[in-house]
């Protein structure tokens, strides 16, 4: 297993705060650029009527197709990237994807708002809610309430995060009220291979600290390396030296 992401920390104040950057997926056939945007809203949007989260995606691209695929049981999370005859991410449970994430107050995975649902040694892992799904062009947009990756009461014996005396999850409840917002645009102009990603955290309370986990990749073992794109010297870097 193979992950790719990107993770920032930040105080909670009503702000907006803003990161992007490039990840190109590699193995001996295929390169795919994934460019992705975090934005960080502190209020609860209105909600749009849920719809049906298996959704499909075809894109032309090189003589060949990137075709992007959500299922309902992970709630509109993407599930599924083929370039060239070749899948690229790892579905086999709630916890890999393509998807993203946040945790907040140092709690680690005891508290855990997760877009696709809850880890698979949870009683329910269907705990995400989609709210909005729908494909226009070569854009795919989903709204979806983050399940919490452990059920209420889950024993966790590592311990939660820094606070290791905890070993349970901290939620109450099995879905947080944290509104994920994804927009996803397959080919931009003058870049057809690059996956524009763009993710909005809807935090409906107050936090010490939070960290937020935007546009996460899990990928099968064969693809061994995760390069960033730098366009401003249209280069391939090694993450280490970003």
């Amino acid at each position: 297993m193979t992950k790719f992401s990107v993770v920032f920390k930040a105080e909670m104040l009503a702000f907006i705060n803003k990161n992007s950057g490039y990840i190109s997926l590699r193995n001996n056939q295929n390169s795919i650029l994934l460019r992705w945007t975090t934005a960080l809203l502190f209020s609860l949007p209105s909600l749009l009527l849920a719809s049906e989260g298996d959704l499909s995606l075809s894109v032309p691209v090189f003589e060949s197709t990137i075709i992007l695929q959500t299922r309902a049981m992970f709630a509109g999370a993407v599930s599924s990237l083929i370039f060239r005859g070749k899948e690229h991410l790892d579905s086999r449970d709630h916890g890999r994807l393509l998807q993203s994430a946040s945790s907040f107050d140092g709690y680690g995975e005891c508290f855990n708002p997760t877009e696709g649902g809850a880890s698979h040694e949870s009683p329910n892992e269907n705990v995400s809610v989609l709210k909005s799904a729908r494909v226009e062009g070569n854009q795919l947009w989903t709204i979806v309430d983050m399940g919490f990756w452990l059920n209420p009461g889950q024993a966790y014996p590592h311990g939660c995060g820094r606070s290791k005396s905890l070993t349970k999850a901290v939620n109450t409840v099995p879905t947080s009220g944290h509104l994920l917002d994804k927009r996803l645009t397959v080919r931009l102009p003058g870049f057809p291979n690059v996956i524009d990603h763009q993710v909005t955290f809807h935090v409906p309370t107050h936090f010490s600290e939070g960290t937020f986990e935007a546009s996460t990749g899990y990928v099968p073992k064969e693809f061994s390396r995760a390069l960033y794109y730098d366009p401003e010297h249209a280069a391939e870097i090694d993450p280490g030296n970003r």
